[in-house]
């Protein structure tokens, strides 16, 4: 909290006995102490000390004594009785209330959600989060106990997945709701959001999974392609970070899904591969600029998928070298990633790895490494 505690005043309820004591010291990170230590009541018996180029007294005698508290942090001073020393006889008289105790209780209440970083009653938002990766990270944040999940889908040919999406995260126990959206333009994101704050409150977890696979040559790629690939990878990816720095809360967490060919020395790809990349960098940016708000930003590229994402783009000859090529082939389930593999760094990411931020994961059992 970079409280900065001081006693500024003894009660004595009861006659001094020398073999009980307390200890008055004094820490200061900044700004002027609000009462004087002229004011705390010592016992004749107690002996000066240096701290710090101030004199203050050591081994006070009171044997009832209510310690008062001065908070030197970033709102406004708080005096209230927080701690009642047990008198002679043992006993243990309640602190009296000060004025402001509730003001400095309620502080201390806002200073600890600030440092809470589990799933449970936090707002969600997840782009493409209607199936594949994206559902079962809504689901797995449901079950995690978020409070109220918002869901995007892109299409009405999706509308199915996301009320089925939606319909588990309440049964889960969780508010949850879905928005139809083109991402590509900076103007749909941010109704997004404005949508999403209007439904559910500012998200604490924004997550995108939005993304569309090419495969193909870059001599045979057409501008249109190329235009489409840029639009819904990295344009995408780029106004969702904004409108996550604009609209997350503090503390909050912040998390792009891309892929593990950032990591990889291979043709064919260079439209969506490449249109990936950016999002690296993306995050180390965002990173920076919204960690002086406590909130972390990362991306994780997972290795092929075994979804109805990576099948279309694919050759049966490729498919069957994907299967093979990670290192832990063998033991997953279909030789490609498992996107139950992948929830659990997602969920990682989203709470207790806050202290990681900036960073581009590949999770693929060994397909690519950076």
């Amino acid at each position: 909290m970079g409280a900065t505690l001081r006693v500024v005043r003894f009660s004595s309820r009861a006659p001094t006995r020398p073999s009980s004591s307390a200890t008055a010291a004094e820490t200061e990170e900044r700004g002027r102490p609000s009462v004087s230590a002229a004011r705390v009541k010592l016992a004749a018996s107690t002996t000066r000390v240096k701290m710090r180029k101030r004199s203050i007294r050591s081994s006070v005698d009171p044997a009832d004594c209510s310690v008062f508290l001065t908070c030197h942090v970033r709102m406004p001073v708080f005096i209230g009785t927080i701690q009642t020393i047990p008198c002679a006889s043992g006993c243990r008289k309640p602190a009296r209330q000060g004025r402001s105790t509730a003001a400095f209780q309620s502080f201390i209440a806002q200073e600890n959600a600030m440092t809470d970083h589990r799933i449970k009653g936090k707002t969600a938002l997840i782009a493409g989060g209607a199936k594949n990766l994206g559902g079962l990270i809504a689901r797995d944040l449901a079950a995690q106990g978020a409070k109220a999940i918002a869901i995007h889908y892109n299409s009405e040919g999706t509308k199915a997945d996301a009320d089925t999406t939606v319909a588990a995260l309440k049964a889960a126990g969780a508010e949850a709701v879905a928005f139809q959206a083109d991402l590509t333009t900076a103007a749909a994101m941010e109704k997004l959001f404005a949508d999403t704050v209007a439904a559910i409150g500012r998200p604490d977890i924004a997550i995108n999974t939005v993304g569309k696979v090419l495969k193909k040559p870059m001599i045979e790629t057409s501008e249109a392609e190329y235009d489409e690939m840029d639009a819904i990878n990295a344009k995408a990816a780029f106004f969702f970070l904004k409108e996550a720095g604009l609209n997350v809360n503090d503390n909050g967490k912040v998390l792009t899904i891309v892929t593990s060919l950032l990591g990889a020395y291979t043709p064919y790809y260079a439209s969506y591969a490449g249109m990936k990349a950016p999002v690296e960098h993306f995050t180390r940016a965002a990173s920076k600029e919204f960690g002086a708000r406590g909130i972390s930003v990362n991306a994780i590229g997972p290795g092929p998928m075994d979804t109805p994402f990576f099948y279309p783009a694919e050759d049966a000859d490729a498919v069957a070298y994907h299967k093979t090529a990670a290192a832990l082939s063998k033991f997953s389930r279909a030789g490609l990633t498992d996107v139950e593999d992948i929830v659990p760094w997602v969920r990682l990411l989203v709470s207790d790895g806050w202290w990681m931020t900036g960073q581009t994961i590949l999770v693929n059992g060994g397909y690519t490494t950076k």
